[in-house]
């Protein structure tokens, strides 16, 4: 992944100093080892540490337009460029280079604050508009890229990381105990809040808007589609199951577009393993895979990796991880996630993270956010369950089917605990609209989770190592609406 930083100066205060962008930059050279960029005028700074990927000589930035009046800095990945640049030269724009970045500034030249939604992929935008002085953060649908902000002495600074905000300057660093409320609850700061005090991240699917006045807006350009009972067009589960290995199929294939070679993470699970086959039937050549092994058996996975790689005939890396290495190198990963850590598991994802870059790759597909979409987390298999004993109240498989779930509910003996949690919302089975309150919560969480927690995870465990994660969880919002309003079945 690249990173981006700079800022937007008042009126009456000096030009952005080289210094202060320079400094900012360098904050985020581990994101960007490729080059780097900077911009500024009067009245704004851009700059960016570039990882290459696409139009490794022509993808330089911060990029403009034509006449210089818009300039952009970005990170991710624009996926849809090549189709979005037809599209663009058939309506009279003039490309330069083959990179997804200028695909940015001409569309948001024809099509302004809708060229967000036409973007299908992963990225965080800064968009410098010269003529009227307006600085333009924007970030895609599930905050897959991050993107913070900040009110500083005379300005307002923005960074792919909040210690570049701090490098500025014009802010100190001031940790909000009020976040910790968030992240002992909910396991991280919900947007656009963050654990800094006075530093806001711009919330996902959203476009933050500067003025020439330091004015700022937030304003939300997307939000996931609930369809409540069916997705358009699918009326069974093997029609939902056709419809989803097609939307797979594409959503890799584009993901492979890239001028760099192309990985992926196999742990042996569903999810990326699906992945992982899709990409291999593409290919001529082998893919390069890789996966954590944990010293801990209970946690490893070998055995399924290894059936895996032995199957799809991926040539595979591996790193095995330690409870000491988890240790050793916690305080590191606390560092890039900026922020406290309740669990290690972004830790063997930065060892792992290491392990791509050694091996020279820098672009990797995941299967992250399957459980999200599909429901596949246990509080979901309790709804399956609740639905079950709607049907079936006085079923013996009761207690079975709920240890499978919550492992710890056999060691409480308070029966009025057992009352309460066996009746919680079996009252309402009955009613036909019970089911709509499940696809609901499935589709609340999914964006609350996904937005939150683990992207976060995944994007500070990349950072160190140079590396760019594509996530198949980011889809279009009509295909997302299609996920979330398939049926529920079983």
């Amino acid at each position: 992944m690249c990173g981006i930083a700079g800022l937007v100066v008042s009126r009456e205060t000096r030009p952005p100093a080289l210094s202060e962008l320079e400094a900012m930059v360098a904050v985020l050279g581990h994101r960007g080892p490729d080059g780097y960029g900077l911009y500024r005028d009067a009245r704004a700074g851009l700059g960016h540490a570039r990882l290459s990927i696409i139009d490794l000589a022509g993808g330089a930035q911060p990029m403009c337009n034509e006449d210089e009046s818009l300039w952009v800095t970005f990170n991710g990945e624009i996926f849809n460029y090549v189709e979005l640049r037809a599209e663009l030269e058939a309506l009279g724009h003039v490309f330069r280079t083959r990179s997804d970045t200028e695909a940015i500034v001409h569309a948001f030249e024809q099509w302004g604050e809708g060229a967000w939604a036409r973007f299908n992929g992963q990225f965080a935008v800064a968009l410098w508009d010269a003529r009227r002085k307006q600085l333009v953060l924007a970030r895609d649908q599930f905050g897959i890229v991050p993107l913070f902000y900040a009110c500083g002495e005379n300005a307002i600074v923005f960074a792919s990381e909040v210690k570049a905000l701090f490098a500025a300057g014009r802010l100190a660093p001031k940790f909000d105990p009020a976040a910790l409320v968030h992240i002992f609850t909910r396991w991280a700061v919900p947007a656009p809040g963050s654990p800094f005090a006075g530093v806001a991240c711009v919330a996902p699917g959203h476009a933050v808007t500067i003025t020439e006045d330091l004015g700022i807006t937030s304003k939300a350009w997307w939000q996931p589609d609930f369809t409540p009972r069916f997705a358009r067009g699918i009326a069974d589960l093997d029609e939902a199951t056709d419809a989803l290995e097609e939307r797979l199929k594409a959503a890799v294939a584009i993901r492979l577009r890239a001028d760099v070679p192309v990985g992926a993470y196999l742990s042996g699970g569903l999810d990326s393993s699906l992945v992982t086959a899709l990409i291999q039937r593409s290919r001529t050549s082998h893919l390069e895979t890789f996966s954590i092994r944990f010293e801990d058996a209970a946690f490893d996975e070998t055995p399924q990796q290894r059936r895996m790689v032995e199957q799809l005939q991926t040539r595979h890396h591996d790193v095995l991880v330690s409870g000491h290495d988890i240790a050793r190198h916690f305080p590191q990963v606390v560092k890039h996630c900026e922020t406290p850590l309740l669990r290690t598991s972004p830790v063997p994802l930065f060892l792992l993270s290491d392990l791509v870059r050694g091996n020279g790759t820098k672009v990797v597909l995941t299967g992250e956010g399957a459980d999200e979409l599909f429901a596949g987390y246990s509080i979901f298999k309790e709804d399956a369950i609740r639905r079950f004993w709607a049907r079936s109240p006085s079923t013996d498989w009761r207690s079975a089917l709920l240890s499978r779930v919550h492992h710890y509910v056999g060691d409480q003996h308070d029966g009025r605990m057992w009352k309460q949690f066996f009746r919680k919302g079996l009252t309402e089975t009955d009613n036909p609209f019970y089911s709509h309150g499940v696809r609901w919560a499935n589709t609340a969480w999914t964006t609350r989770f996904l937005k939150r927690d683990l992207i976060a995870d995944v994007d500070a465990a990349a950072l160190e190592s140079d590396l760019e994660p594509f996530r198949l969880r980011w889809k279009h919002s009509r295909r997302f609406a299609g996920s979330c309003g398939t049926r529920c079945w079983g």
